[in-house]
């Protein structure tokens, strides 16, 4: 596929996402205070997440111009792109609230998908229900091209995260099989993403789904990125982003860091860290961070910058010294991508509770060019060893082959 039409083309963008910095009450100020914070930094997407539209229910629709766009919507937009920001937008366009929904006439139940001739509802956490648009039905398309295309392009926005957080169970009416319906209907969702970037060719498309679903190929060659996890705030978060190094490009695996005010500099390593196991997303208390904490940002961003190429295009492999253990991992995390080139190697490592000394054997030898933070390995000819003998702590390290 032709990478340059899904948001590559200028390396690795980094995006900030408000949603654990005002955790679905984002406000024009708070936006504006977000965007001055990054100033100086490189993100290039500053998106807004749940909780812009005014009912928060899903499906309505409705922008919330009391408190987000109090300016107007498209000079919201305007405002944003001024500051240097690629404005975007969250949207779960799928579904439509079953239990608080607007549209609860006949007309709307008629675009809703069915099974055995009842409108489907499915389980979303702690207990919501949602319905979905039959892709099928023209006026359910066309609401959609009108609250969701039309919208965007009119606006100016630049960057669109798709949820999907609802189960649509085991198959839908429409087809000679319940299976064979909702596979019909998948096919359609994913066509109408192509729609969106045929009709708004430079925007960037993240696919979220309840953070960390839909990470087939089919739906990965549609969208520049997926969220890796709704793994925010977690010590699992470098596992769970150096698994998926088995299963999804890094390129495409969007990795949040959310920061806390109260973060020391190895808790900042250790979260900030994580990010070069994919693509970058920052997101947090990022208003309240101090000056040595904004200066470790901008620097991992310029670190970042000079690794992408790595990240993007490269092969991984996995070290560990202990067992999995998600939830209270233990011992040392290691992993190495080295370059498409040949010339280089990239290590991320992650020391947990109880960390151990971890000797890598490489495929070649290497000396170390530079890291983000100082370090403790010591490199010899083909023998990395990495023996910090602290907790929570991360680094990330360029090695050059020789």
């Amino acid at each position: 596929r032709d990478v340059d039409a899904y948001g590559e083309v200028d390396g690795m963008s980094i995006v900030f996402n408000e949603w654990c910095t005002t955790w679905g009450k984002p406000t024009h100020k708070n936006m504006m205070d977000i965007a001055d914070k990054l100033k100086d930094s490189k993100a290039k997407h500053l998106v807004i997440d749940a909780g812009w539209y005014k009912n928060s229910v899903v499906g309505d629709f409705f922008p919330d111009k009391e408190r987000v766009f109090t300016e107007g919507v498209k000079e919201y937009f305007s405002e944003v792109r001024k500051k240097g920001f690629v404005p975007g937008l969250w949207y779960e366009y799928e579904c439509v609230d079953a239990d608080k929904s607007i549209y609860g006439d006949e007309k709307y139940h008629n675009m809703m998908l069915k099974y055995k001739g009842n409108v489907v509802r499915g389980v979303v956490g702690l207990g919501r229900r949602e319905s979905f648009w039959d892709f099928s039905n023209p006026d359910a398309v066309k609401i959609l091209d009108e609250n969701l295309i039309k919208f965007m392009k009119d606006n100016g926005a630049g960057y669109l995260k798709i949820d999907y957080n609802a189960n649509v169970g085991l198959g839908c009416d429409g087809a000679e099989s319940p299976g064979e319906g909702l596979r019909q209907h998948t096919q359609r969702v994913l066509e109408y993403v192509k729609k969106i970037k045929r009709e708004i060719p430079d925007i960037v498309i993240e696919d979220c789904a309840s953070g960390g679903l839909r990470l087939d190929p089919l739906t990965l060659s549609a969208h520049a990125m997926c969220s890796f996890s709704d793994a925010h705030e977690s010590e699992d978060i470098p596992i769970v982003a150096a698994n998926l190094h088995y299963l999804i490009p890094p390129r495409q695996s969007q990795v949040w860091c959310v920061f806390q005010k109260h973060f020391d500099r190895n808790r900042m390593s250790y979260m900030i860290a994580s990010v070069f196991l994919g693509r970058v997303c920052w997101s947090g208390d990022i208003l309240n961070m101090n000056e040595e904490q904004m200066e470790q940002i901008l620097n991992a961003e310029k670190f970042y910058e000079k690794v992408a190429p790595i990240i993007k295009n490269g092969k991984s492999r996995i070290y560990r010294t202990d067992l999995l253990d998600y939830r209270q991992p233990k011992g040392t995390q290691a992993v190495v991508r080295y370059s498409d080139d040949g010339k280089y190697a990239l290590l991320v490592y992650h020391c947990f509770k109880d960390s151990k000394k971890l000797e890598i054997d490489l495929d070649c030898n290497v000396e170390v060019e530079s890291s983000l933070y100082e370090s403790k390995l010591t490199a010899n000819g083909n023998k990395l060893v990495i023996d910090e003998n602290r907790e929570t702590v991360g680094n990330v390290v360029l090695l050059k082959i020789k």
